[in-house]
């Protein structure tokens, strides 16, 4: 076996193609979508590309277990020193979570790069042929190591920390951090990857005259944790605030994000419904994670038995 690079494929947009009724169903597999990406000017890889299905399914369909079987097959392809690089092509619905999991448990120097498509791989005009050979490119640069998890879209390398999706058909589909390149030692905290099934963390939507009984449900259901998506830097009104305060009382960890698109949630305002007050209550902010992000970094904090602060404030 020679020097490779890893290609992983999951489904998504960028292996749809429309059916006899036009909708789009993932139907390319890995060698397939290998061989479009060769067309592209954007592939310089120079290192043979090894492929491997993992499954051709809509990225909203994608649970725990299967992001379990996601990491499982990345860490084992790294006991292979002549696995220079590997890519993951993904659906872009849920495409920022499993990519900031890649992030918490990425603890090898080379680099692992995600991407997928916006526009089916039968379009005339698809991006994910171009999106999958800049990604094997980049994976396939020694003067990539020691980076952080790179989201490839539109020609972009964003970190994978923080990334989200911005628009539902844009090309350039993902806000994130160009900038970012150095890792944070994850390893440090969360020690062997544990197992992420069967942790049932919910989102939680906050609107005005939100009812507390939407708290009350997903503590009565056993909940592992609680991620609510607040109004502004951080703030609920005073029913769901109520919900809030009895999930503490349980023990029940609670991240506070918020549905704002930018900015850091901000513990400052007093009142039942408050930051300040629900920070008093020992809810954890999400810092500058939206809130997809934060649940799952409040699920591998839970899965390893760690304090969830230590993965949520990292870039607060």
């Amino acid at each position: 076996m020679r020097d490779h690079v890893l290609f992983l494929a999951t489904g998504g947009t960028i292996s749809c193609c429309r059916d006899s009724g036009g909708a789009l169903v993932p139907t390319k597999n890995s060698s397939e979508l290998l061989e479009l990406s060769r067309q592209c000017r954007e592939f310089r890889c120079d290192l043979e590309v090894q492929t491997c299905d993992l499954a051709q399914l809509d990225s909203s369909s994608l649970d725990l277990a299967q992001l379990d079987k996601i990491l499982d097959t990345i860490d084992h392809a790294w006991e292979n020193p002549q696995t220079r690089g590997i890519v993951l092509s993904h659906g872009t619905d849920s495409l920022e979570e499993t990519a900031l999991a890649l992030e918490l448990f990425h603890h090898d120097p080379r680099p692992l790069v995600i991407t997928g498509a916006m526009r089916p791989a039968d379009d005339p005009l698809a991006d994910g042929p171009r999106n999958l050979a800049s990604a094997l490119t980049y994976a396939a640069d020694p003067r990539n190591l020691r980076q952080t998890v790179k989201v490839c879209f539109h020609s972009r390398f964003l970190a994978a920390r923080g990334v989200w999706k911005k628009h539902t058909t844009d090309l350039d589909a993902f806000y994130g951090d160009e900038a970012a390149t150095t890792p944070i030692n994850y390893h440090e905290i969360l020690g062997q990857r544990p197992k992420l099934s069967g942790i049932d963390v919910r989102i939680i939507h906050c609107y005005p005259g939100a009812p507390g009984r939407i708290i009350n449900e997903a503590i009565a259901a056993g909940v592992d944790g609680i991620v609510v998506e607040a109004m502004g830097a951080g703030n609920v009104g005073q029913p769901m605030a109520e919900g809030i305060i009895r999930a503490r009382e349980q023990h029940i960890p609670v991240v506070l994000g918020t549905r704002v698109p930018s900015g850091p949630i901000e513990t400052i305002y007093g009142g039942a419904g408050g930051g300040a007050t629900l920070g008093e209550a020992g809810v954890i902010s999400a810092g500058r994670l939206h809130p997809s992000q934060a649940r799952i970094a409040l699920i591998a904090a839970l899965a390893a038995n760690v304090d969830p602060r230590l993965l949520l404030t990292q870039d607060s």
